[in-house]
């Protein structure tokens, strides 16, 4: 079974992941964060919102409880981080830092150097797999209990060296959001990367994978030979 995430683990079984929650404002450990005896979830789909104060409330019993996984918590939301090395790091750097911030300049650029490299690895990883033709087997070997680390090794498919942060980046895209219905897990893997901007808008691969999935038009009789 894959390791659950904070994007799809429920903690207190509410029908809520604890994601969610955290966005929200409500408690993932408790159905009833402001015991008033109706379900978080049946007060989010009613429209109720959580007040300012119920919030505070919630992200200060976090801290209390785990500051580390708080503090992780915080940067996977506010920067869709789902690397798990990548967000031990952070913290440790966040840490190490004694005049820095959540929100300091000097770590939003850390972030964002190691996206630019994620982004990267993953343009060439994809460019390698769809020039092999075989990026739907990948990802099917990932889902029955592979690595992206242990397949691109050159004991396995010998696809080169990728930072560990992107391939635990591209696990949990596989293993945790990939539609379960999906039909062409290459193309809805590319799409969702697409959409999360895992992907540089500009990369080589993305262009020309994109023309391929435009239908070619056939041609358009020529009338005048009939005149």
């Amino acid at each position: 079974m894959p390791r659950q995430t904070i994007y799809t683990q429920d903690s207190d079984l509410d029908g809520l992941t604890d994601a969610q929650e955290m966005a929200l404002g409500t408690n993932p450990l408790s159905p009833d964060s402001d015991g008033d005896g109706q379900a978080d979830l049946v007060e989010i789909l009613s429209g109720r919102q959580a007040t300012v104060d119920e919030m505070r409330q919630v992200l200060q019993a976090f801290m209390k409880q785990s500051y580390e996984t708080y503090v992780k918590a915080l940067f996977a939301v506010e920067h869709h981080i789902t690397s798990e090395s990548f967000l031990n790091d952070l913290y440790y750097y966040y840490m190490a830092e004694d005049n820095i911030g959540l929100l300091d300049e000097q770590l939003v650029q850390e972030i964002e150097r190691q996206e630019e490299i994620i982004k990267d690895d993953l343009a060439i990883l994809f460019e390698h797999l769809y020039g092999l033709g075989e990026a739907n087997e990948f990802i099917q070997e990932v889902l029955n209990g592979q690595t992206s680390k242990e397949l691109v090794s050159p004991q396995s498919w010998n696809l080169g060296s990728y930072d560990h942060y992107s391939l635990e980046t591209l696990d949990d895209l596989i293993l945790n959001q990939l539609p379960n219905d999906s039909t062409d897990y290459f193309d809805d893997l590319v799409q969702l990367a697409i959409r999360q901007n895992r992907l540089d808008s500009k990369a080589q691969f993305l262009e020309a994978y994109l023309a391929d999935l435009v239908p070619k038009q056939a041609p358009q009789p020529d009338f005048s030979l009939a005149l």
